[in-house]
């Protein structure tokens, strides 16, 4: 019996030796939840920046906004000392670099430079700008070449604007677009196969499914079209000189 009880506990520690030894399961950088956590960071310093930058916000009405969050109220301290600094000559700097520093803070394992960071932070003004077109009565078709126009700073991919008016005027409100967002910042920054396997198979055209997982994933094409992670890679960061887009890429531009 003791003999029988030893080997017993001889195989129980030499499995759990063995199970303590296995490898960790990689997770996809698209699953792991900082990844998700500065995304939507960078979607908000975006919109922030919008706020204050082409919409002409000040710090006062800033804070004293009801329907904005603590934390995007402190975010905005940190926009308007960058600004005084001369830091941020975009708002798109200032996610980027808010980007940057929350994968870091939250040991997100996703190389990325500042560079290609911003190439591809820079994608969520398409969805935002062609709603705020069609809220104002442009057609899909008169909006594309006045969001091309307004947003040429940024320096997109050939057609990627264009592929991406079908996605954005299918979305039905704010919570899509902002779904359709973080799909195009995900495809610009991470390989293609992780971001279909998270986002799912594409949608048949014209559905009606609006912009939630399906139909950001309905997207894909257009995005790998105007270059996915790879090509974001290679996307030149804007000088200095770029003019803020306060200037090119307000409604007031696009109209």
């Amino acid at each position: 019996m003791r003999k029988a009880l030893q080997w017993g506990l001889a195989c129980l520690a030499a499995w759990g030796a063995g199970a303590i030894a296995a490898p960790a399961v990689e997770v996809p950088v698209i699953e792991h939840a900082g990844y998700t956590f500065c995304a939507n960071e960078a979607n908000d310093a975006m919109s922030l920046g919008r706020m204050v930058m082409v919409f002409n916000r000040s710090r006062e009405q800033v804070n004293a906004d009801p329907s904005l969050p603590p934390y995007v109220r402190g975010m905005a301290a940190d926009l308007f000392r960058g600004m005084d600094a001369g830091e941020f000559p975009t708002y798109a700097h200032f996610a980027s670099r808010r980007f940057m520093a929350c994968l870091e803070t939250q040991k997100v394992p996703l190389e990325a430079t500042e560079n290609r960071a911003f190439a591809c932070v820079t994608r969520v003004d398409i969805p935002y700008f062609f709603s705020v077109l069609k809220r104002a009565g442009e057609s899909r078709e008169a909006a594309i070449p006045k969001l091309q126009k307004a947003l040429a700073g940024w320096r997109f991919p050939e057609g990627l604007v264009g592929v991406l008016a079908e996605p954005s005027w299918r979305a039905r409100n704010m919570e899509e677009i902002r779904n359709l967002q973080l799909f195009l910042m995900s495809s610009c920054l991470l390989p293609p196969e992780e971001v279909a396997h998270f986002y799912g198979a594409p949608p048949a055209s014209g559905n009606g499914n609006g912009a939630g997982k399906g139909a950001a994933a309905g997207a894909g094409a257009g995005a790998a079209a105007g270059g996915t992670s790879a090509g974001a890679t290679a996307a030149p960061a804007p000088a200095r000189a770029t003019p803020a887009p306060g200037k090119a890429a307000s409604p007031k531009a696009a109209r």
